[in-house]
């Protein structure tokens, strides 16, 4: 599941929903860290994971964010704890699908779902649904442990760590 653009779309909506301003992002700080890997054996991808940025904006609050990638190359990611929208319980769910050439994960078939009952929240997926397209995307596997995976993101250079949920 592409993490920039699903995150992205879903604050952004959030924004528009709460009349705030928005302003284009400042680009992100360069990750320092090392390409370790040519080839990805897509079974090490198969689990539960945490998700974080290594590379944040200055500022930039992101929802807290798991996914489970399975081994039929489907995705389901859940995002909660939405920036500045933390009191409202808002809940989101995505689904992908993903497949691995190399060391390039690459997704596709991106849909939203709003998970906690809210009006609001039907109304952010519907808007973060109408931009699907644009969040299918790919990113190189930088590192790939039992425990731990860094992937950067083609499109807007986010570098993402999961670390498997025990």
């Amino acid at each position: 599941m592409k993490y920039a653009s699903l995150t992205a779309a879903l604050i952004a909506t959030s924004m528009l929903v709460s009349c705030a301003t928005f302003s284009p992002p400042p680009p992100r700080p360069a990750y320092t860290g090392t390409d370790t890997i040519d080839q990805v054996d897509p079974a090490s991808l198969v689990g539960n994971w945490e998700m974080r940025v290594l590379n944040p904006r200055p500022d930039e609050k992101l929802p807290d964010q798991t996914i489970q990638i399975n081994a039929d190359g489907t995705a389901i990611a859940r995002l909660t704890n939405m920036p500045e929208m933390e009191d409202m319980g808002l809940e989101f769910e995505s689904s992908s699908n993903w497949e691995v050439s190399g060391d390039t994960i690459t997704t596709s078939n991106i849909s939203v779902k709003e998970v906690s009952g809210t009006n609001l929240g039907s109304l952010m997926t519907s808007i973060a649904n109408t931009q699907s397209k644009k969040m299918a995307g790919s990113a190189n596997v930088m590192e790939v442990s039992q425990d731990r995976m860094v992937w950067a993101w083609s499109e807007d250079g986010t570098v993402v760590e999961y670390v498997r949920i025990r």
